[in-house]
């Protein structure tokens, strides 16, 4: 346990440089100084926008049927494992404290919890962007769309997350996603 908390406190930002170039401490003001950084690499809000073209479209990549359908399929644990043996072991460590050797090192025990765990992990990760940003997602206009997951599956996860379930074709901010390509109509 000290070698964790040893390694989660060298993994810490103490003190940062502000724009004028001084030295700022503690971790409220280092808190301000990233979030007024990334607040202004990120612009403010316009209120109009312009049109996007939608012969753009038109000529872009589509997935072909077989595509599709694959995105569609359950996750199998054969490619979670596959992913997860791909990442070097003492990569930095994750929210929960563990690094990735870890979690290859208990795969027999831990791989049966992959999805609960990784969605509690998602949904912690919402609530710090939440508390760092201000922004909060809309439940009322927030949904899951799955694709081949099992009933049960589907159940645990709107659990989890308060969400509702969607369905395709959804729009995103005034524009159709589908899984085909859009037509001029559309």
């Amino acid at each position: 346990m000290a070698k964790i908390k040893q390694r989660k406190a060298m993994t810490c930002i103490y003190q940062l440089k502000d724009k004028q170039g001084q030295w700022v401490e503690g971790f409220e003001a280092v808190a301000d100084i990233i979030t007024t950084f990334y607040k202004d690499l990120l612009g403010k809000q316009e209120s109009q926008r312009c049109q996007i073209d939608p012969q753009v479209t038109e000529y872009g990549h589509t997935l072909s049927l077989e595509q599709q359908i694959s995105l569609c399929q359950p996750f199998k644990d054969s490619a979670i494992k596959q992913a997860l043996f791909s990442i070097p072991d003492f990569k930095s460590l994750g929210p929960d404290g563990f690094n990735n050797g870890f979690y290859k090192a208990s795969w027999k025990h831990t791989s049966t919890m992959a999805s609960p765990a990784s969605l509690k992990i998602l949904m912690e990760g919402f609530q710090q962007f939440t508390d760092c940003t201000g922004l909060q997602a809309n439940m009322s206009k927030s949904q899951i769309v799955f694709g081949g997951a099992s009933t049960s599956v589907r159940a645990e996860c709107m659990a989890l997350t308060g969400f509702t379930e969607g369905q395709l074709p959804f729009s995103y901010l005034g524009l159709p996603i589908t899984a085909s390509k859009l037509s001029k109509v559309e």
